[in-house]
């Protein structure tokens, strides 16, 4: 009677771990239905925005307007911190950085009176401006 029940619970277990992974590979494939253009002004409450983005050959483009002190580019979607290490300056309101593809990456900018601009989704297998 043991054996049986050992039998069936591996069966579940097997059932439930297939299930689970089935469901991840679905999601996966199916993808996102996104845009992968950016806006040009995102409403925010810094005084600074981004006038252009752009990947070119896996680089990063960013042009800005306003006051735009600094930029952020993560993998990750948590807000970076006002003193995070992230934040790199632009200059003449324009910045770049390397990018890996197949990869979403997220754009903040910060003005500077330090108030952070809302993330921007950025897919760095496509490109805007080509």
């Amino acid at each position: 009677m043991k054996k049986n029940n050992m039998t069936t619970f591996i069966i579940i277990t097997g059932i439930f771990v297939v299930s689970v992974f089935a469901y991840v590979v679905v999601i996966n494939m199916k993808g996102n239905n996104e845009s992968n253009y950016y806006s040009a002004g995102v409403d925010n409450l810094a005084n600074t925005k981004i006038e252009y983005l752009d990947i070119v050959d896996n680089k990063l483009i960013i042009k800005t307007v306003g006051d735009s002190a600094y930029y952020c580019v993560k993998s990750t979607k948590s807000v970076p911190e006002i003193n995070s290490i992230c934040f790199n300056q632009i200059e003449d309101n324009y910045a770049s950085v390397y990018v890996l593809p197949h990869k979403n990456y997220y754009v903040w900018l910060k003005d500077s009176n330090n108030v952070i601009t809302k993330a921007i989704k950025v897919n760095s297998d496509s490109s805007q401006g080509n």
